[in-house]
């Protein structure tokens, strides 16, 4: 039984843990698109011919 709740435990900590660095990475992201937006650069889109 108790193999059972340490994997349910560490099954939570692991959910916690993926959801805390979502929320980072989407704060950062938000961050850097708003500098961009700022700064108002403009770079031509390369597409391979």
């Amino acid at each position: 039984m108790k193999n059972s709740n340490d994997s349910i435990l560490l099954t939570l900590a692991l959910i916690a843990i993926d959801m805390e660095l979502k929320a980072i990475l989407e704060e950062d992201l938000h961050q850097f698109r708003a500098k961009q937006a700022g700064q108002q650069i403009q770079q031509p889109v390369q597409q391979a011919a």
